[in-house]
């Protein structure tokens, strides 16, 4: 957490201050418990002291450089012909119904045929190296901007929650 200059009165707890004036982060905005964009305040029960971290790190986030360098096919996805129809089908669908960008869902922008192999990317993400490459394969020349931008979209939100990377303005 990133110092901050308040005036906290005569409170012995230096961030009882902040804590008042910040509202709570509504958990439905990141459903599987992902609960913070940068953009909401801590949650201050969820904040630990350094002492708390584990002093050594175990398990499938671990990872070395030599296990992925000559083994793209870990770590590298590339579109075949019939995903690329997929979700060429999708962002046309989803164009046509007028909604802006940001409207995008799983919903409204169906891909069932990517959907458990998007869902195993997002888990490795989550839980695995942390890392995939989309290789290739949108034909973001032939599609133009708009329409590569939707099929963008449309592919993240299988993979996470569409947020913006701007902080919000705020008196906090």
């Amino acid at each position: 957490m990133a110092p901050i200059a308040l005036d906290a009165g005569p409170s012995t707890d230096p961030s009882a201050s902040l804590k008042a004036r910040v509202k709570n982060v509504d958990p439905v905005v990141f459903p599987d418990g992902l609960k913070t964009s940068g953009q909401h305040p801590p949650l201050y029960d969820q904040i630990y002291p350094y002492s708390a971290f584990p002093k050594h790190i175990e398990g499938p986030t671990v990872w070395q450089p030599e296990d992925y360098a000559n083994n793209p096919e870990r770590w590298v996805h590339q579109f075949s012909a019939s995903e690329i129809e997929e979700i060429s089908q999708a962002a046309d669908n989803f164009i046509t119904s007028g909604l802006p960008i940001t409207g995008i869902t799983k919903q409204n922008f169906p891909l069932p045929g990517l959907e458990s192999n998007l869902a195993a990317m997002r888990r490795e993400l989550l839980n695995g190296k942390g890392f995939m490459l989309f290789k290739k394969g949108i034909p973001v020349n032939e599609w133009g901007n708009f329409k590569s931008a939707v099929a963008y979209f449309g592919l993240g939100v299988y993979i996470g929650y569409p947020i913006s990377q701007n902080a919000p303005y705020s008196s906090v």
